[in-house]
């Protein structure tokens, strides 16, 4: 067994060194555990990467005797910088399990010369007091062997014999000392937007400590990150899918760049739970929003009842007069700037010119008196209006802007699949805006025909592409969705019965996501 001899104990390594002049896989074990969790996991990386697996100081063959804990992670740094200077490695790819993704995203800034890319498999980017203070607590009141047999079933699903029996064996061999090895907080914690390596996160669905909607979450704050559910499986996910895990690992290795932050939501209660958690497209409604911009910006609402914002409070007037709101509406829409010519063909298409022309006069200065009323000055001067057109002044937002842009992503043929499945579901449940109801003119008319026929035209592509790649639950949620859009009445209840069959027998492997398919 190769041992690498450090100042207060021996270091436990094994390398594959396939070729020296290819990258090396550096597998982190998280605390409580050591490196037999990969034991299933290499076989099935090939031989086009070296690998490398150590127990950490303190963990499994890496028995230290000290009880000085204290600057347990610059032992880890010192541990690691010898181990790459021994096998004199240039280019690595850290995996880290569980709190060994947070060793790696903690090495990163120390190593970032040679570590290329990060892999965190159901790693937590926080952890509770209280989770930490129970555990703890547990681990006093049992024996070491009854602690072990009961912490093992957390870790991994289906909890079969084979994988039991490795679990419990690392755990065993961990005492009282072992557990309370310390991360600092800065690791528990790490400044993610500091990373700008490619990062493949990984997590298991049933994984009961660290909920996977959280490490979802938590890509978005890396630059340049793919994050992916790992179906049936729980903490140690190379232990319960090394398979999955292996052609997600190796899939990410082979690509250059992550261009898409990617989430893959089959199941309907975790999806459910991330989009109540946080929109991750974004709210479709921020009347809130101009209180924390920097520079003041005209804010106009549309959903619901109207309502024009500046700096966070409500501009009073009579938008319902004289197409006041039209017309503003209609600015947003065109980058605050329109001709006379623009607004008379979209507003008055029926009128002769001299009656447009008069009623446009009228309804432009009724739109300038309401900002020349404000008790703000810088209201005051919001419209240019001359002989040829009009102009806002001030920066300008629209909730329903916003939208139509939104909607327009949705045939980006850039984007991929599960992220303009996850746009359309947040459009969806943005709601109707209702544009014949609240605004007269003619021009709303046409742009709410015109956002239907899109919407069930993406609805249609969308599904479309769900149904090639079976993802049923996608699909199912979709349809549940899609009534008032759908291209003809009884479509989404006709597909949902047709389901119903093939949802029993669905295999979940089939809904596995790999960007190496085009996603």
């Amino acid at each position: 067994m190769p041992y690498l001899k450090m100042k207060d104990y021996d270091l436990y390594y094994s390398y594959h060194d396939y070729e020296s002049s290819r990258p090396t896989l550096v597998f982190i074990h998280g605390l409580s555990f050591d490196s037999s969790i990969w034991q299933s996991l290499l076989p099935l990386l090939g031989q086009n990467y070296n690998t490398l697996i150590y127990d950490i100081k303190g963990h499994g063959r890496s028995v230290v005797t000290t009880k000085e804990i204290a600057c347990f992670f610059q032992d880890l740094c010192h541990e690691f910088r010898a181990l790459i200077n021994h096998l004199k490695l240039t280019k690595v790819h850290l995996i880290g399990s569980i709190t060994g993704g947070n060793v790696a995203l903690g090495f990163y800034p120390i190593f970032n010369h040679i570590v290329k890319s990060l892999t965190l498999l159901s790693t937590p980017f926080s952890i509770p007091n209280l989770f930490l203070q129970e555990e703890q607590d547990l681990h006093k009141t049992l024996t070491q062997k009854e602690y072990a047999r009961q912490l093992a079933g957390k870790f991994i699903y289906p909890c079969t014999s084979e994988k039991r029996k490795i679990v419990e064996k690392a755990l065993s061999s961990l005492n009282e000392r072992g557990f309370n090895y310390p991360l600092n907080q800065q690791l528990m914690k790490p400044d993610l937007s500091s990373i700008d390596c490619p990062v493949l996160i990984l997590h298991g669905e049933y994984d009961p400590l660290y909920p996977a909607h959280h490490a979802i979450l938590y890509a978005n704050d890396l630059r340049n990150a793919r994050a992916l559910i790992v179906a049936n499986s729980s903490t140690l996910v190379a232990l319960d899918r090394p398979e999955i895990v292996s052609q997600f690992l190796l899939n990410f290795l082979e690509d250059e760049k992550v261009e898409q932050k990617t989430v893959p939501f089959y199941n309907e209660d975790f999806f459910t739970k991330c989009l109540e958690d946080v929109s991750l497209v974004g709210p479709m409604s921020w009347s809130n929003q101009t209180m924390n911009s920097e520079k003041p910006i005209l804010q106009i609402h549309t959903q619901g009842s109207f309502q024009v914002y500046w700096e966070g409070t409500p501009v009073e007037g009579t938008w319902n007069r004289r197409n006041a709101k039209e017309l503003l509406v209609f600015l947003a829409f065109h980058d605050g700037v329109a001709t006379r010519e623009t607004i008379i063909t979209m507003f008055f298409p029926h009128q002769s010119m001299e009656k447009a022309r008069s009623a446009l006069r009228v309804q432009l200065s009724h739109l300038h008196s309401l900002f020349k009323q404000q008790e703000d000055e810088r209201l005051n001067e919001a419209l240019s209006i001359t002989r040829e057109g009009v102009q806002l002044l001030l920066p300008v937002e629209c909730d329903l802007v916003d939208y139509v842009k939104q909607l327009d992503s949705l045939f980006n043929p850039n984007k991929s699949l599960m992220k303009r499945y996850v746009i359309f579901i947040d459009l969806l449940n943005a709601g109707s805006f209702n544009l014949v109801s609240t605004f007269r003119s003619e021009w709303f008319v046409n742009l709410s025909d015109k956002i239907d026929r899109r919407l069930t035209k993406a609805m249609m592509t969308i599904y479309e592409e769900l149904k090639k790649r079976h993802f049923i639950y996608e699909i199912k949620r979709l349809l549940r969705k899609c009534e008032p859009i759908e291209p003809y009445e009884g479509f989404c209840k006709e597909t949902l019965q047709e389901l119903g069959t093939l949802h029993t027998k669905i295999d979940k492997k089939s809904v596995y996501y790999s960007e190496r398919e085009g996603m």
